[in-house]
């Protein structure tokens, strides 16, 4: 995704995703999300993608309970 790219809906980004010098906001029911070339922010939490990648369940629950386990 480049540009001005906007993602609704129930929209997935995997695989060789890659993000380009950009900001990519997406804004879902439960949390909003901003993708930085080194950073992700989902909701009041801002970690690097290996951080994101590594949490356990028990630190994910411990940022907001169960609602961030089931998201």
């Amino acid at each position: 995704m480049f540009g001005n790219a906007w993602v609704f809906g129930n929209a997935e980004v995997s695989g060789n995703a890659r993000v380009l010098d950009t900001v990519i906001n997406l804004i879902f029911k439960e949390y909003r999300c901003t993708i930085l070339k080194e950073y992700i922010s989902i909701g009041c939490q801002t970690h690097k993608f290996n951080e994101w990648a590594n949490f356990t369940d028990y630190e994910i629950a411990k940022m907001d309970g169960d609602k961030g386990l089931v998201w």
